[in-house]
């Protein structure tokens, strides 16, 4: 009998076929706010994609680095563009609304859980960044009917791969460690943070649509397994 009884996975370029998305979606945000305050539109992308990565160098590992609107107000700041405050409460939904609308289910991931549900597998998403955000992704793409629970690192203040959101994500399903099995595309922050808590952790890395981050460390951090379709991760079950 198999010794794994639930599994652990990434959302976004896991499950979400994400990563082709994101510049879409800032730019669409870009576009609206160039129009709604007469400035250029280009400028402004280019000084949020500054801020951007700012943002996330100086605040690493945290939720608030997924945050859009932190970006484009201080480079609506930069640009010295005069707003009133109402006028900055849509930028969130600007960028994520056109996000999951156009955001697609990698193929075989649906028949994948299904198939370990009906074997009694536990399934719960740990993914980084704010819940809201999450919850609104998988109900816009019908994995909340796939899928046990959900656990973001905005609960636990620290993204991946910080242990605490692996631990919560344990106490939600009531597993050890050694019960469950982690699948992700971040050799870091997915893999790295899963074996840190003693979890059996795989790679997701597909031909079609995969977004492997953390290569540089691919000489130190060496996954349990590699999953180039979700056939491989059913094998991890034995299925």
């Amino acid at each position: 009998m198999n010794q794994y009884s639930a599994l652990l996975t990434d959302l976004d370029d896991t499950l979400l076929k994400s990563y082709e998305q994101y510049k879409p979606a800032l730019d669409y945000t870009a576009e609206v706010l160039a129009e709604r305050f007469n400035i250029d539109e280009q400028e402004l992308k280019k000084i949020v994609y500054k801020e951007r990565s700012s943002l996330r160098l100086l605040m690493p590992n945290l939720p608030v680095g997924h945050n859009r609107l932190i970006s484009f107000r201080k480079s609506l700041d930069k640009m010295g563009v005069k707003y009133l405050l109402g006028q900055l409460s849509d930028i969130n939904e600007l960028f994520w609304d056109k996000f999951i609308n156009e955001v697609e289910v990698f193929n075989g991931a649906v028949e994948a859980l299904d198939t370990l549900r009906e074997n009694g597998i536990k399934i719960i998403v740990v993914s980084d960044g704010e819940l809201t955000s999450r919850l609104k992704k998988i109900e816009k793409t019908g994995l909340d009917k796939h899928i046990d629970d959900i656990v973001s690192s905005e609960e636990v203040i620290f993204e991946k791969p910080f242990g605490s959101i692996f631990h919560l994500a344990l106490r939600k399903i009531d597993k050890d460690p050694d019960e469950v099995i982690m699948l992700g595309n971040h050799l870091v922050n997915d893999v790295h943070g899963a074996q840190q808590v003693g979890i059996r952790a795989g790679l997701f890395d597909p031909e079609d649509g995969g977004n492997v981050y953390g290569k540089d460390k691919a000489d130190v951090i060496k996954p349990d397994f590699v999953a180039k379709n979700y056939d491989d991760l059913l094998k991890e079950f034995d299925l």
